[in-house]
């Protein structure tokens, strides 16, 4: 089963920031087959973005963003969870020749 970690991570609105994330687990989920539970807690946040919808998640893997839209942020405090049941949309940035 995946499993992964990471230091940190963002929420945005579209373009907008919303919140920066700490370090952050991303496990199966115990509710829902095939999906996965991200667990995170916010580090600083936007007052109004945070509240705005629909929210999307981004992790970075090296030089990769994976970003997730529309997720369902379940907020405990600062503490977030996140259940992710699409496949993330992977983004490679583009090698620049000269």
């Amino acid at each position: 089963m995946l499993r992964a970690t990471g230091p940190s991570g963002a929420l945005r609105v579209g373009y907008q920031w919303a919140a920066d994330l700490g370090a952050w687990t991303l496990a199966p989920s115990e509710s829902r087959p095939k999906a996965f539970a991200l667990t995170s807690r916010i580090t600083r946040h936007h007052s109004y973005w945070i509240d705005q919808g629909p929210l999307d998640l981004a992790l970075t893997f090296g030089r990769c963003e994976w970003l997730w839209r529309d997720v369902e942020v379940v907020r405990s405090g600062e503490d977030v969870s996140i259940l992710l049941a699409e496949r993330p949309i992977v983004s490679e940035p583009a090698d620049v020749k000269v």
